[in-house]
């Protein structure tokens, strides 16, 4: 069991790129001495395959819907990104119209649609389905990923995904309900990680997008591939900001996470609202800085 989680996991890395802290790269504060496990770095590795599957398939989502909005809808105007990486990926729309909803979109990869990415190869096969209610920029508009035999490299990603968009919230930011409903991940019969997670997206929109900002609570559960049961609760608002340093990616720079697998209590400080601001990992009053950011696209976070 240990070896073929081990093999996964390294797989899942080279073909989507996760990215944690390393041990080697932290720093003792005051002497402290924070021993990072197996076990945390195996979860660490269980979050960030799972953040990185659920990515995929929202940038997959966001794709088409992007291009598909600005074509009314019609699936034969233009391609977009994800027809352009996956040729075989067959789109349809039913009710392909600018006005009639609710609309559902289903992405069917057939029995194996690839591309190859830093010569690793990634295929997709099985339906992403979409029940999109309304426009996303419409007050109550909700977004439904559903999927049917949707696999990831052979591992089959099941769960509801539901987006819903509340309107301006009394900060006047653009404000999203986002849950997952029946998360799982399945690479065999034994091997299985789950999620559930429900969580608030606050976005302040700025005139130059680069500038924009995003606030982000709630919290995650589910099992690991160990089996154990695993939390990780937002218990201050985490900040995020395109940072120069990361390539404009979207950084976390504040905020606060308790993450607890089985009884073992982990806080992670993520700075003072700045790229350049240091990040701690806290444990039993003890406290190690991360050198290297945990870094996020916004598509997938939650």
């Amino acid at each position: 069991m240990k070896s073929k989680r081990i093999v996964y996991l390294s797989i899942l890395a080279a073909i989507l790129g996760l990215i944690v802290f390393a041990c080697d790269r932290s720093t003792d504060i005051a002497g402290d001495n924070i021993q990072l496990t197996t076990a945390d770095i195996s979860q660490a590795g269980d979050d960030a395959t799972s953040d990185n599957i659920y990515e995929e398939v929202d940038g997959s989502v966001e794709s088409q819907l992007a291009n598909l909005e600005s074509t009314d809808y019609q699936t034969m105007m233009q391609k977009s990104a994800e027809d352009e990486n996956y040729p075989c990926l067959v789109v349809t729309v039913d009710h392909p119209d600018s006005t009639f909803f609710p609309k559902i979109i289903t992405l069917d990869y057939g029995y194996g649609c690839s591309r190859i990415i830093n010569n690793d190869t990634i295929t997709k096969k099985g339906k992403i389905i979409i029940t999109l209610t309304d426009r996303m920029w419409v007050p109550g508009a909700q977004r439904i990923v559903t999927f049917d035999n949707f696999y990831i490299n052979d591992i089959k990603v099941e769960g509801t995904r539901t987006i819903t968009f509340n309107g301006l919230n009394a900060d006047s930011l653009l404000d999203y309900d986002i849950t997952l409903a029946g998360g799982k991940l399945i690479f065999n019969d034994t091997l299985q990680y789950t999620r559930e997670s429900r969580l608030k997206r606050e976005w302040y929109r700025a005139p130059n997008p680069m500038d924009d900002i995003v606030y982000l609570s709630g919290s995650i559960t589910g099992t690991n591939l160990s089996g154990e049961n695993y939390s990780r609760m937002i218990t201050n608002k985490l900040m995020l900001i395109h940072c120069y340093e990361y390539a404009r990616r979207w950084t976390i720079v504040e905020g606060t996470v308790v993450s607890t697998v089985g009884t073992t209590e982990t806080t992670i400080d993520y700075g003072d609202g700045t790229c350049e601001g240091a990040a701690y990992v806290m444990r039993n009053g003890h406290k190690r800085e991360i050198q290297n950011r945990i870094r996020h696209r916004l598509n997938g976070i939650g």
